[in-house]
């Protein structure tokens, strides 16, 4: 029997992310899939690193984290 996915399955997992996970450095576009979120010391700071079509955008956060 061949399970088949309906509409509400595929939002459903097209919902679904990772983790975020914490490390230093740029995060490399070969790494992560789609809507990953990351955060990364990097040395202007504190960033949060969302990967969207391919690649990872930074947006800078605060340094309250620390």
């Amino acid at each position: 029997m061949t399970s088949r996915r309906t509409s509400i399955d595929r939002l459903n997992e097209a919902r679904k992310s990772s983790l975020p996970t914490i490390g230093r450095g740029k995060p490399l576009n070969s790494q992560g899939s789609e809507g990953d979120l990351t955060f990364r010391r990097i040395s202007e700071g504190l960033m949060l690193y969302i990967k969207a079509n391919q690649s990872w955008h930074g947006v800078k956060i605060g340094e309250s984290f620390s």
